[in-house]
């Protein structure tokens, strides 16, 4: 099986990535429509293909014309890496991201192991530590009001994943909120997952320093993630990790943004209109958005210069989430990434 597309340190090559749009498709969408997507970007030179984890989103959070109202459709996320590791030879594969406060340490463990195996090594594991209150409590999950406890679960988890993927023999773990007896854990991955984190605030960047090998936030899950902002909190982590003993040159700076390209500026502004019902977005403009770091939009010239805007505070894993939410302007915007703004970064 060939080899994935080295993961870039700081000093690395620029890579593009896809969030696959997972939701807000329609609860008919056939399989066939996203496997053609990801199909069409691995051939267009795309380093990876990632997918949000996540049992439930809100229809103010869904911009796109296939939402069908009262329904709103989203596929689970590991399942869905599953089958995409399948499907593809190259591409990186991974969720954006895993919450920890959702989903067990063991049971991550072991779909990562698994996801690893059916991809041949190419899994990166991003993991957070969960934020979408409604999600918990629509299906009967405990949510802790306090991140703090949100925070320890993340790092509690971080440990027994480690330990279940590197420990020679039955596992024993006996933590605040997570505990383990003679536990078995094998098949181990084919090569140790690079671990990610998600999130922007101090305790993510400490743990990205200390612990990880990729920092991977989300400037739409913000109203001011600006390239400036960016680069402050990449140069904090790095910064930290020194302090920690460890090559801070070796992290991989990623950052995932929406994206809305089109020939016309205002046709790739149409295509985003949608965004504003979002409550914590109804009181910005499109043009707002786009100078807080929410989403690069506009003709493939502009949007080269938005990532480059990124990329020159540091980013080196560009991860592009397609607006509007349909597969179908998935495709036309890989084809335009690839035809007019890959090559700028290569």
């Amino acid at each position: 099986m060939p080899e994935p597309l080295p993961l870039p340190g700081a000093d690395g090559p620029v890579r593009f990535a896809l969030l696959l749009q997972t939701y807000g498709q329609g609860p008919d969408a056939r399989w066939e429509e996203w496997t053609r997507a990801v199909r069409l970007a691995e051939g267009a030179g795309f380093a990876g293909v990632h997918a949000v984890d996540h049992l439930y989103m809100q229809t103010e959070r869904i911009y796109g014309p296939r939402v069908v109202e009262g329904q709103p459709d989203i596929l689970e996320c590991w399942t869905t890496l599953a089958a995409l590791a399948a499907e593809t030879e190259r591409m990186w594969v991974g969720p954006l991201v895993s919450p920890v406060a959702l989903r067990h340490p063991v049971l991550i463990a072991k779909q990562a192991a698994t996801v690893d195996r059916v991809s041949g090594g190419r899994l990166i594991l991003a993991l957070g530590a969960g934020w979408n209150r409604p999600e918990f409590e629509s299906f009967g999950f405990p949510f802790d009001e306090s991140f703090s406890v949100r925070a320890e679960k993340l790092k509690e988890g971080v440990e027994v994943i480690r330990r279940l993927f590197t420990e020679a023999g039955w596992v024993d773990f006996a933590g605040k909120h997570y505990r383990l007896e003679k536990a078995p854990f094998w098949p181990k991955p084919v090569r140790k997952p690079p671990l990610w984190f998600g999130g922007g605030g101090s305790v993510i960047r400490d743990l990205v320093a200390r612990a990880g090998d990729g920092w991977c936030p989300a400037a739409q899950h913000y109203k001011g993630f600006t390239p400036e902002v960016y680069a402050g909190k990449l140069a904090d982590i790095r910064g930290r990790a020194r302090a920690a003993g460890r090559d801070p040159k070796a992290l991989t700076p990623a950052i995932t943004f929406l994206t809305a390209v089109a020939k016309n500026r205002s046709e790739a502004l149409e295509g985003c209109a949608l965004m504003r019902k979002r409550s914590d977005w109804s009181d910005l403009t499109l043009e707002d958005m786009e100078r807080r770091g929410v989403i690069v939009l506009g003709t493939p010239e502009e949007c080269a210069a938005g990532v480059n805007r990124y990329v020159e505070a540091g980013a080196r894993y560009i991860i592009l989430h397609v607006m509007p939410y349909d597969l179908k302007a998935a495709e036309r915007a890989i084809e335009m990434y690839a035809r007019h703004v890959l090559p700028q970064f290569a």
